[in-house]
């Protein structure tokens, strides 16, 4: 019986909830990029300009250093080196 109440009463609040997004997201336009794809830049201009595809790489490899550093250092005072 008081295991019923609780199971409607969170059923209730879950329906709500989902009311609550349903109404946020049907007030949000359909798409924020139209305006943008309708603009006709060209990307592999920006691309000549700002080499998107080096820096990415270069970041890439930066947060794998990173990474491997402060996992290794994890690992060294687990085992109590530092």
């Amino acid at each position: 019986m008081l295991f019923n109440f609780f199971l409607h009463l969170i059923n209730l609040i879950i329906k709500a909830l989902g009311g609550v997004l349903s109404l946020v997201v049907s007030i949000l336009p359909d798409s924020p990029f139209s305006a943008i794809s309708s603009m006709g830049i060209d990307l592999s201009v920006i691309n000549w300009i700002v080499p998107v595809g080096q820096i990415l790489a270069i970041l890439q490899a930066w947060l794998v250093a990173i990474a491997i550093y402060y996992g290794y250092m994890v690992v060294m005072r687990w085992i109590k080196i530092i």
